[in-house]
């Protein structure tokens, strides 16, 4: 980068931190796991995917000709099969050669034309419109996540041949739904391919399954497209849409309760810019420098997840809750009359310690909000009425939503 733009060039993490303030990721809530994210990551998976265009007459008569049904594999445009050995070629004939429904074969190479009879093999194939014919069967498909997301909307059922990154996990995924088979690429045979493929065939869960999916894939309020395409228009119109601190989403809401004529009183270590007769701050003095002086313990790459939550409390929210306690702040605030509020709102992270104003102030209707930047921590299911669920990851966990019972 200095050889091209120049040795004065910032650090990459400096324009991570003023450059990037949007993120559209290929995520989608159907297929992968639930994570929490900050609210500038923009999930758009399956922008690619949509309705078909009109397909080529030669391929339209092949495809509604195909009384058998048909299978289109494509291994996608990284990879070339043309360059594998002959061997790998030949299982992958003989396996559908036992088969009565047309392949449509997206490979490169001239060895292969004429090689089976129900094989129709070309070096490319509009695969999106070719999803979308009512007589596809089965997609053979690496599980890169375009296709995978083209199947789903489709409704099309796989048989995943992952070769690397994502296409392992993706494939895994789809297995696990009900919406396809996975074989190993480097270990299958010709036989373990055409069980894979009349396991889909003949199990009507596979088609199910997905066709479920892709309705649900297309019943939405606007397209991955119509995101993906607003929140774009949305940076050129406002520019800078950094994740900030969650404590500006604080300031949005009081800021519309004082419009409202509300009288607010916020308690907080940071002092918002917005000023008005009916707002004041009480302010906690000190807890940056704790921060500040606590981070480097909490933040231990070498820790363990037990080790990073006995960190997490013992170095920072026991220390900070105790500066809270004892803090002029707290003073002042119990210094008010016994009926001074009518509502209390509490953010959800570490604020127990503070419950108990509640009952001080003559028990008003109380608010948490949910702006922790990981979502809901377990020590705050029971004060939302809700349940911590053994089965669902905590936030400090590396684990996936399939764990095991120890």
């Amino acid at each position: 980068m200095k050889e091209r733009f120049g040795e004065d060039i910032p650090p990459v993490a400096d324009y991570e931190n003023r450059v990037v303030g949007l993120l559209l990721t290929n995520y989608d809530p159907l297929l992968d796991f639930p994570e929490p994210v900050p609210p500038q990551i923009i999930p758009v998976g399956g922008v690619n995917a949509r309705p078909p265009k009109e397909l080529p007459q030669d391929l339209q008569e092949i495809l509604d000709n195909s009384k058998d049904g048909v299978i289109f594999f494509s291994l996608g445009t990284n990879v070339d099969l043309s360059f594998s050995s002959r061997d790998t070629k030949n299982k992958f004939l003989n396996a559908f050669s036992k088969l009565k429904e047309t392949v449509l074969w997206k490979y490169t190479g001239d060895d292969l034309v004429g090689a089976s009879k129900n094989v129709i093999i070309r070096k490319w194939y509009p695969q999106n419109d070719i999803l979308a014919h009512k007589n596809v069967k089965i997609f053979i498909t690496h599980n890169g996540a375009l296709s995978t997301h083209e199947a789903m909307y489709h409704g099309v059922p796989t048989v995943g041949i992952p070769l690397f990154m994502d296409q392992i996990n993706n494939a895994k995924k789809m297995e696990s739904k009900g919406l396809g088979k996975s074989i190993d690429f480097h270990k299958f045979t010709s036989e373990k391919l055409y069980r894979a493929i009349e396991e889909v065939l003949q199990n009507p869960k596979y088609k199910e399954n997905m066709q479920k999916l892709s309705r649900q894939f297309k019943d939405r309020l606007e397209t991955p497209l119509e995101r993906a395409v607003f929140w774009i228009e949305y940076t050129l119109r406002h520019k800078d849409v950094k994740s900030i601190s969650h404590r500006i989403w604080h300031e949005q809401l009081i800021g519309g309760l004082v419009e409202k004529g509300h009288n607010i009183t916020l308690v907080s270590y940071a002092e918002p810019k917005l000023k008005s007769d009916n707002f004041t701050v009480i302010k906690i003095a000190g807890v940056m420098e704790v921060l500040a002086d606590k981070l480097g313990d909490v933040i231990n790459p070498e820790a363990t997840v037990i080790g990073s939550i006995h960190n997490l409390w013992t170095k920072y929210i026991i220390p900070l809750a105790e500066l809270d306690m004892k803090s002029d702040a707290l003073k002042t605030i119990l210094d008010y009359p016994k009926d001074k509020f009518d509502l209390i709102i509490f953010d959800v992270f570490n604020s127990q310690h503070l419950y108990p104003l509640v009952h001080y102030f003559g028990d008003p209707p109380v608010v948490v909000l949910r702006v922790s930047p990981f979502g809901l921590p377990p020590s705050v299911f029971d004060t939302m009425g809700s349940h911590s669920y053994s089965y669902y990851p905590m936030y400090t966990s590396t684990d996936t939503d399939q764990m095991g019972g120890y």
